[in-house]
């Protein structure tokens, strides 16, 4: 079970352009930066689905709970170094945390990025560190269900629960699914969710003002995307590919 939801999430993708709006977006938005440091690396529930992410614990200001599209900032990287993050702010006991998907590791033979792994977010962002981070857009409904396995969706409620996700997996494995595999595909899910609609809202921002479609650096280059942000040593190079499906700019 956790191989299937595994590859699933490690085909979360975007296009290298989709990454690079995301990074001219968060520097416009540089004058009303929020710190946080990094206080951890991907909880369970993340690396069950094979994702990997960086836990930050926002200092002062605290992000609203959902899904978030931010710009982060390694303390080694120049002014214009973000780097382009999705992730979760749960609203519960950890207010004050985000989870974030860092978009900066270029696909095998593409012209798509993919989220860090643990190493090269070990090398980049080290416990302790402090990062700055730009806000880009907020997916109030992150933690609902709205699109993904909508033919699943018996009771036509637009949110898919978890005895739906059970009918889906019953069919997959051939037997009954435990709440762990319940939760993990709902997380999966989730996390795909957030990739796709994030990539959209990125396009439909950077066409207006004052971008008006133009990226400012060849657009697909992926060493444009990582220049000045401290992953320019390799951090972010390929390395084992992401195959499946995923959210593309």
């Amino acid at each position: 079970m956790s191989l299937l939801w595994s590859r699933s999430s490690r085909g979360i993708r975007w296009s290298v352009a989709t990454a690079q709006r995301a990074r001219e977006i968060a520097l416009a938005g540089s004058d009303m930066l929020m710190r946080a440091r990094v206080a951890g690396r991907s909880p369970d529930a993340i690396r069950n689905v094979g994702a990997c992410c960086v836990r930050l614990e926002l200092l002062g200001t605290k992000l609203q709970p959902g899904g978030w599209t931010v710009g982060l900032r390694a303390p080694q990287a120049r002014g214009d170094g973000f780097v382009a993050a999705i992730g979760g702010a749960p609203g519960d006991h950890r207010r004050g945390i985000l989870d974030a998907l860092v978009m900066a590791r270029h696909c095998e033979g593409g012209d798509q990025v993919t989220f860090l792994g643990e190493d090269a977010l070990e090398r980049w962002l080290p416990l302790g560190a402090v990062v700055e981070i730009s806000p880009i857009w907020q997916e109030t409904d992150f933690f609902d269900l709205h699109r993904q396995f909508r033919a699943i969706d018996t009771d036509g409620s637009g949110e898919i629960d978890a005895a739906e996700v059970g009918q889906l997996l019953r069919r997959v494995l051939g037997e009954e699914p435990s709440e762990e595999q319940v939760a993990e595909a709902r997380l999966s899910a989730r996390l795909h969710e957030l990739s796709e609609r994030a990539a959209e809202r990125l396009r439909v921002l950077h066409a207006g003002e004052p971008w008006k479609g133009a990226l400012t650096a060849a657009e697909g280059s992926f060493a444009a995307l990582v220049g000045g942000t401290g992953l320019e040593d390799g951090c972010g190079e390929a390395s084992e590919g992401a195959a499946g499906m995923g959210g593309d700019g």
